[in-house]
């Protein structure tokens, strides 16, 4: 018993003599709740504060790039022109883009118009001397015969942190014109005619099926286009679309919508869509007056400027009356005159009057006439009114003032 007090009593003392040679070997260290760059350090000769050494930029780590410049962005080309593309056509290209700085260049799409993506580098960055690829894909518009889509770029490079790219081209054309619209200036009882050519850059034959207006007694025809006439376009065919407007028209506002029937090659109609393609042209007609005014007082408007004259002071101006028909007389029955005092009278212009339908109209202020203010919104009026079949009763407006005699 008395001999295991005593080995017990070794090996405790052994135990405590190992365990305060390892405290006194034993170093603490945890950071500074505040300050975390800082390491507090315990040992048993006391307790220290250590700096950590953590470089926050890359500078720091590599000294080497410490006074590195910053990133360049190079671009060989910021538009692609990618031609004729068919509609609905799909369509890619990727535009090059070097970093000739210091330091890496990142790239990131900022807004866009189509499909735009960064290729050919790791996290959008771009190395010093290396070069990546911004890629534009897209989808040529159904309709539409002009291209062209966008996308805007961001970099770090200070003197370009922004750029735009742009891919743009020509949508090949199912049905076009070389008019955008039919203008014309008709004389009564004379038909007009007007002329387009309509071409396809897809049907390398076609026909004009139909044109569909609302004016009365139009006619057209589908000719062939001559070999200049089809040189001038950009198409696979090309025809010429004729109208012939009659002469009995009135000023008109149509839209004329042409039928086109796709062709193959020995002219037979291909396999007839439900809706034949279809192409339109606005037609704008001004008839012209049977009886039309020109000289210096008539003005655009339609209103004859007699202008001013003092009570007492006569005044005269003449205008020229044509007569647009194939009857050219002009044979007056009464002219109704407002104010009342004005004086009027038609003569023929000279003695081929009867062929040329021309004639002199004499509009006078006599020296009797009241004072009168007819600038604004009243009006003077003069009516001619005539026993010409297809003219009658002709109205003209005129402005004047006959002020007080000082």
């Amino acid at each position: 018993m008395r001999r295991g007090f005593i080995v017990f009593g070794i090996v405790a003392g052994l135990m405590a003599a190992l365990t305060t040679w390892l405290v006194s070997q034993t170093q603490f260290s945890y950071r500074h709740p505040r300050q975390p760059s800082a390491k507090i350090i315990v040992t048993r000769d006391g307790a220290r504060v250590e700096v950590l050494k953590t470089p926050t930029d890359a500078s720091a780590i590599d000294p080497a790039r410490k006074n590195a410049g910053p990133a360049r962005a190079v671009l060989t080309a910021t538009t692609h022109d990618f031609g004729l593309m068919d509609p609905l056509a799909k369509g890619g290209h990727d535009f090059v883009v070097r970093n000739t700085g210091s330091s890496p260049l990142t790239i990131e799409v900022a807004s866009t118009t189509c499909k735009c993506t960064v290729a050919g580098v790791r996290e959008n960055t771009v190395p010093p001397g290396g070069e990546g690829q911004v890629r534009l894909e897209w989808t040529v518009p159904k309709v539409g015969r002009f291209f062209k889509q966008l996308a805007t770029i961001k970099t770090n490079d200070p003197a370009k942190p922004n750029f735009q790219l742009a891919v743009e081209g020509i949508v090949r054309t199912l049905v076009g014109t070389d008019v955008e619209e039919f203008t014309l200036s008709m004389e009564p009882d004379e038909p007009a005619t007007a002329e387009a050519l309509i071409f396809s850059e897809q049907f390398e034959r076609f026909a004009i099926a139909k044109v569909d207006s609302k004016i009365p007694g139009l006619k057209w025809a589908d000719v062939a286009a001559d070999q200049r006439e089809i040189s001038s376009l950009p198409a696979k065919s090309v025809r010429k679309l004729e109208l012939i407007l009659p002469g009995d028209m009135t000023t008109t506002e149509d839209f004329l919508l042409i039928d086109i029937q796709p062709l193959a090659q020995d002219g037979s109609p291909l396999a007839e869509p439900k809706v034949l393609p279809q192409v339109g042209i606005p037609l704008h007609v001004k008839m012209k007056r049977r009886l039309a005014v020109y000289g210096p007082a008539m003005r655009d408007s339609g209103v004859i400027e007699m202008g001013e004259t003092q009570q007492g002071v006569a005044k005269t101006i003449k205008l020229l009356l044509k007569v647009r028909d194939t009857d050219r007389s002009l044979p007056i029955e009464n002219i109704e005159l407002t104010p009342r005092f004005l004086k009027a009278t038609v003569t023929p212009h000279d003695e081929k009057s009867s062929q040329t339908g021309l004639y002199d109209l004499i509009i006078e202020i006599p020296t009797d006439a009241q004072p009168c203010q007819l600038l604004g919104e009243s009006l003077g009026q003069i009516r001619l009114i005539t026993g010409h079949p297809r003219i009658g009763e002709f109205p003209l407006a005129i402005r004047l003032a006959v002020l007080p005699a000082l």
